[in-house]
């Protein structure tokens, strides 16, 4: 591992910024699982419309999920 000599921001709890690294690297290995099952097998079977309908209501549910609205 590299060591680096920059200075910790001020205001970050390391303990924090720790955890942050862990979550986005434990999902950056679950996205790279998927590719690589893609990458095997090819895309799974869409059920229910294309792939580009599927993306659209999923991103409408994560909208109204955060109350936000997607722009295409």
């Amino acid at each position: 591992m590299t060591e680096f000599a920059a200075e910790q921001p001020e205001g970050v709890d390391p303990l924090v910024m720790r955890a942050w690294a862990a979550e986005e690297r434990r999902r950056a290995d679950e996205f790279a699982a998927f590719l690589e099952d893609v990458a095997t097998s090819g895309l799974p079977a869409s059920k229910g419309g294309t792939w580009e309908e599927l993306r659209e209501r999923r991103l409408a549910e994560l909208d109204e999920e955060s109350g936000r609205a997607h722009v295409a």
